[in-house]
Formats: structure tokens, sequence, C-alpha cells
């Protein structure tokens, strides 16, 4: 990881100082583009007059990269921003031919300016004269770093500076200059459409070992804090776990552990003729500790059960008050994987039909996709129920992924459409055309519809105009503890 991560920087290091040459260079290409232009453009006298040998100099003068321009006639410069040379001065043939039809001559020696070398570019007669080092005249804190710029057609190479190797030119053509690590450079390349020539810059790879170490002494040292961190998290939560599930087994035996209902509706005539029981846990401090905490460890630690037993029993208490206010009213409760799993389930409700106020037809079992992992117990089970006169449904219809399956497989009375599709309801969501399907299926086996999470008048309406008869949700009314919800049933 450190080699990547060092490799990956010194590659983005390396392409920034290519991109900074041709940024130079480029600076240069329009200067030329200007030279040029004004003096094609003056045409009141010759190419070598003392006129046009001044406007030359003005041109170099104002430039930052031209040190000269002058006039070249069949190889020979004949007059400069220097002056007009009675003696015609030798160029030579032109080393390749750059894009537009420029000329180029890497590497020229002029009487002038002894002991340096040149960069001439013609264009149309005009040549302009770029000192070699100014092309790539780029800042660099590491001498061992080499530039330089080559000839994206012929491949030629104008300028560079440090190292080089020939090899780079090929492959970097090869390869549509994409970076690479030849073993001994990391070499990355910024090439110029409009001038027709690439920048390089190569970096030596033995600059990554020390940088690799460090690095990898670093990631190592944060990723065993990171370790400790994480194990020190994870004993935290193994005890807090613990420490729930110790709570739990004591909350299941007082009051700590309590119901609220959440009334269903009819949806034509909005009578309150059911409610679905959900568990909540409340601590002696009046702090509350949320179902989806203590339900999973209940489920993990083997408590489900006795959690299961203690809400039938809770809900038998409260039946009393809301069965004489009304005897129809139906009161629904979830069950666990574990429940769908064994007959105990049967018993317990057996000793609550036979020694309670609630008769079977006051009782609704719910089960989610979740709860019907092993099909071929539940399917058992829940028809044990059903011989009872117990309705049964299934729940979060549609939020898996053998929802329908299992309602081919297992008998059901009721199917709850979850939240998540009557949210969708007026929506343009991908989802939404899927609570239709829903419905459709639910009539067609002949089952009975309760949709849950209906929040608006406009999503009750849907749901009634579509076929659902019943529903529950914050449009109706909140989950309340029975006190409150005997007090709105109607007799």
């Amino acid at each position: 990881m450190a080699q990547d991560q060092i490799l990956a920087s010194e590659i983005e290091y390396a392409s920034s100082l290519a991109g900074e040459v041709i940024r130079h260079a480029e600076v240069a290409g329009d200067e030329m583009d200007r030279a040029v232009t004004a003096l094609q453009s003056n045409t009141n006298s010759g190419p070598c007059a003392d006129a046009k040998i001044r406007l030359m100099r003005e041109l170099a003068l104002s430039s930052r990269y031209l040190q000269g321009i002058g006039y070249v006639s069949n190889d020979y410069l004949l007059c400069s921003s220097y002056g007009f040379h009675g003696k015609e001065i030798s160029l030579g043939r032109p080393d390749h031919i750059g894009k537009n039809g420029d000329a180029v001559r890497a590497s020229v020696n002029l009487p002038m300016a002894k002991n340096k070398t040149f960069l001439l570019v013609e264009r149309k007669g005009y040549v302009v004269i770029i000192h070699r080092d100014l092309a790539i005249d780029v800042f660099l804190n590491d001498p061992d770093i080499a530039i330089g710029i080559f000839s994206t057609i012929s491949h030629n190479l104008n300028a560079r500076r440090g190292s080089f190797d020939p090899a780079w030119i090929t492959r970097l053509s090869a390869s549509r200059n994409r970076p690479f690590f030849d073993g001994q450079f990391i070499v990355a390349a910024r090439p110029s459409a409009k001038l027709g020539i690439t920048a390089y810059a190569a970096i030596p790879g033995n600059r990554l070992a020390p940088r690799v170490r460090q690095l990898t002494w670093l990631l190592g040292s944060l990723g065993a804090a990171s370790g400790l961190v994480v194990m020190g998290a994870l004993w935290y939560v193994a005890k807090q776990r613990l420490s729930v599930r110790s709570l739990l087994k004591s909350a299941l035996k007082t009051s700590e552990i309590y119901m609220v209902y959440q009334p269903v509706v009819n949806l034509s005539t909005r009578e309150w003729i059911g409610a679905e029981a959900l568990v909540r846990w409340r601590r002696p401090d009046g702090s509350d500790i949320r179902p989806d905490i203590f339900i999973p460890i209940a489920e993990e630690t083997g408590l489900i059960q006795q959690m299961t037993l203690r809400i039938m029993e809770t809900v038998a208490h409260d039946s009393v008050g809301i069965l004489k206010k009304n005897p129809r009213f139906h009161i629904g409760m979830n069950l666990s994987g574990i429940d769908l799993e064994s007959n105990t389930i049967i018993e317990t409700l057996q000793r609550l039909l036979e020694h309670g106020h609630l008769r079977a037809n006051n009782l609704l079992l719910e089960a989610t996709e979740r709860t019907l992992l092993k099909a071929h117990l539940a399917n058992q089970v829940l028809s044990d129920i059903r011989s009872m006169g117990i309705a049964v449904a299934i729940d979060d219809f549609g939020t898996g992924y053998s929802s329908l399956s299992y309602l081919t497989e297992l008998k059901f009375d009721y199917l709850k459409i979850d939240k998540s599709f009557v949210d969708t309801i007026g929506t343009n969501s991908a989802t939404s055309h899927v609570i239709f399907h829903i419905i459709k299926m639910a009539q067609s086996l002949k089952l009975s519809i309760i949709a849950e999470g209906v929040e608006s008048e406009h999503q009750a309406r849907f749901l009634e105009q579509h076929g659902v008869q019943f529903a529950q949700g914050w449009l109706f009314a909140k989950p309340m503890l029975v006190a409150d919800l005997v007090d709105h049933i109607h007799r």
C-alpha cells in the first residue's frame, strides 16, 4: 500500500512538472505567433530594412522567452534583431519540420552569442531565437530530476536537462503518454496539440525507497493503533451487550417491559377495529431502550421466548378493558423466528385462550419474512395457530427476496404492506408501481390487507380506492398506552 501510494504521488509530481514545461513552451509559442504576424503585417519595407530590424528588436525586447527574431533565406540568417549581418550566417538544414510546417533547429550556435546554444523555430521566412534552457526553465529542488521536450511528430529531442534515455520517447509515444516506471526512473509526459511537442519529466526511482519505508512505518503504526481501538470497541460492545442481556433478563420480571398499541382502522368507516401491540422497555431512571437494540439481543441470547411470553401475558391483562369496550376488537402481536420453530408458542396460546379473556378472533399473530427462514418448521406452527381459529399475517411484505415464495408455501389470512411502499404513493419513484402489484396479488389470494405507515389523507384515499380494507399510521393515531386506547374505542 505504501509503495503504491508513493509511486502514485511521484507520478503525479512528474506529470505536474511536465505540465509546467508545456505551459512555458506554449507561452513562447504565443509570443512567436504575435511576432511573425506583426512582421508579416508590416509591408512598408523589406525584410531586412532598418525599419523592419527595429520592429524585430522591439518585439524581442517585449517578449519573455524570445532572445531574438530574424529573417532567414535558403538556410541563412540575413538579419535579426541584433542588426544586419553583412556576412550571412549559415544555420544549416532544419532538424525536423514541426506542426504547421515550422522548421525546427534544436541546437544552433550564433556568432553574436558564443558558447550559447539556441533553439530556432522558422515560420514563413522569419525565425525566433530561444535559449534552450528557457524552454525548460522550471524550478526544481532536486537536480537529479530530468525534464525535456521532444517533437510529437518526429520524436526528435528539442531540449533537455539531466538524464535522458531515448527509450522513454519510444515508450511514451507507443502508450499515448501513459506514465511508467522503468526500474530506474518514473516518467510522465504532457503533450501540446497546439505546438506538436511533448514535455516529459523523469524522477529517479531511488527516491522511492526512503519514502516507502517512512510511510510503511506510519501506516503500520496507524494500523496497530486502529487495531487496538477496534479491539477496545469490540470489548466495550461485548461488555455492553452482556450488560444489556443481564438488565433485560431482570426487566422481564418487572414492570420495565410494557406495551403500547397502534390502532388499526377500517378505511371505509375510520373505525378502530384493532391494534398492533408493540413492546417497549423503560429503565427505572426513566430512560428508554429502543426495540431495535434489545430485541436482537433477546434473540441472540435466547431470551426472546421469555419476551414473547411476557408480551402475551401483558396483552392478556390489557385486553380486559379493551374487550369490555369492543368484544370484536383484535390485537396483533409479532412472532420471532424462534417462536415459529417450536411448539412452545402453541402451548402458550392454548393457556392464554383457556385462562384469559381473549378469544381466538381477538388475536392476530404477525410474522415477518426475516422470521420465516426455516419455512418447513414455520409452516407447521402457522398451520397449528390457524387451526385454533387465530388469524395470521405476513408483515413487512415485499421488503425481502422471498416474499412471493412464502405466500405460495405458507397460509396467511392478512398481508401487511410495508411503509416503504406506502411512502411511494403519489411519487415518481422507481418503486411507486410496486404497491399496485402487491394489492392485486393479495386480492387474488383472497387475503385481507393492512397498510402500514399511512401518514396522509391522500395515501388513505388511494389505498381505499384500490381495495385495501385496513390501515395503521400516524394519520390515524400514534402508538399509545392501553388506557388511552380504551378511552378512544367505540362500543
